[in-house]
């Protein structure tokens, strides 16, 4: 029988901290054109990393989390009720760069953009990172909870 060729799956997500003294052994100051791409798990929700080169003084902070599915009424009205209601608490968030999407086949998603100064070193990249997830996490875990 003939292999079958796959496409390259992306790294499991790891800790935060595993992140972050990875990152540190290897890189200590970000030069310009430096990216920085990490996959983690945060109090049980996948993150998508991302710290990019804006322009000559700015670097972009990029987080992306697929929080999962809202539950079908018949699998339970009530659970579908507060997952709709934590997504409406959610959606009302009035947070600069903060962006939530809910496709047709029910799947939310969230994105949050920071700007950063461009000269920042990785203990000053986790630090943001670590503001950003203190302000917006609590919204992300109460609706992942309620998500399927």
């Amino acid at each position: 029988m003939p292999a079958t060729s796959q496409a390259p799956q992306p790294p499991a997500p790891t800790a935060l901290d595993e992140q972050y003294r990875k990152a540190h052994d290897h890189l200590q100051t970000l030069e310009q054109e430096d990216e920085v791409r990490a996959r983690f798990v945060w109090h049980g929700v996948g993150l998508d990393v991302l710290v990019s080169h804006e322009s000559h003084n700015r670097r972009l902070l990029r987080i992306d989390a697929d929080l999962g599915c809202l539950p079908y009424s018949a699998e339970g009205a009530a659970i579908r009720d507060r997952a709709i209601h934590q997504l409406k608490q959610l959606a009302a968030w009035d947070h600069p760069g903060f962006s939530l999407d809910l496709s047709q086949a029910g799947r939310v998603s969230v994105r949050s953009s920071t700007v950063l100064d461009a000269d920042m070193t990785m203990d000053g990249v986790f630090r943001a990172l670590s503001i950003v997830l203190l302000d917006i996490g609590p919204g992300l875990i109460g609706l992942a909870t309620h998500l399927k």
